[in-house]
């Protein structure tokens, strides 16, 4: 629960409201721990469903079980979102992009995999997918619901995206990474000015009190 809500207020408050709503799910309720409602003009335009789990292992059943999900609730997108100690085996790109396409005996099952260590990255990862279910929605306007371009976006969706989105992925969890060392290092910094402040300080007071102590 405590896993749930954490992702929750996370992706509420770093997720753009204007474009989509999060909706908390969860603590026994049947179906998935999160969905993430795209939405323009006031109306839902697609969803995207996320399972968070705090398991230490890969549960081979997950994907099947999100992928029914996703049917239940007529999302678009299913992602997982998991500790680095569970990803599965056999998916090494996780390690460098913390994103990948869970592994499924069951053809058709198209789970994402995310770092859920790595918050930033899970909300820029959805925040994507929210991008491209408005420029598909963008496109249907446009061309039809059952024109070419649609179908071509879908076929995108289904297999170019993923490539896409995993380096995307990659390149962000650099940037990430760099940032938090830059983080580090500033910090450490600050602390040790605030040392040389405090040392400074006290030879100041010392100063001061025995020029007091001096004139009386």
């Amino acid at each position: 629960i405590i896993a749930e809500e954490d992702l929750f207020q996370y992706l509420r408050k770093t997720l753009p409201p204007e474009r989509c709503a999060v909706e908390k799910r969860g603590q026994g309720k049947k179906g998935t721990d999160v969905i993430v409602h795209a939405h323009k003009g006031g109306e839902r335009i697609g969803s995207i469903i996320i399972d968070d789990k705090w398991a230490t292992s890969w549960g081979t059943e997950w994907p099947e079980k999100i992928w029914a999900d996703m049917q239940e609730h007529k999302a678009d997108f299913a992602y997982v979102a998991v500790n680095p100690t569970a990803f599965p085996k056999g998916a090494e790109e996780l390690r460098g992009s913390g994103f990948g396409l869970a592994p499924c005996a069951k053809a058709g099952v198209r789970v994402w995999v995310l770092d859920r260590s790595n918050l930033p990255l899970v909300s820029a990862v959805i925040l994507d997918t929210v991008e491209k279910l408005h420029k598909m929605a963008d496109v249907k306007a446009v061309y039809g619901s059952g024109s070419e371009a649609v179908r071509r976006f879908q076929e995108y969706l289904t297999s170019g995206y993923e490539t896409d989105l995993r380096e995307k992925a990659r390149h962000l969890s650099v940037a990430l990474k760099s940032l938090s060392d830059l983080r580090k290092k500033f910090d450490k910094e600050c602390e040790t000015m605030l040392e040389a402040l405090r040392g400074y300080w006290t030879a100041e007071e010392r100063v001061h009190g025995n020029m007091t102590s001096f004139f009386g």
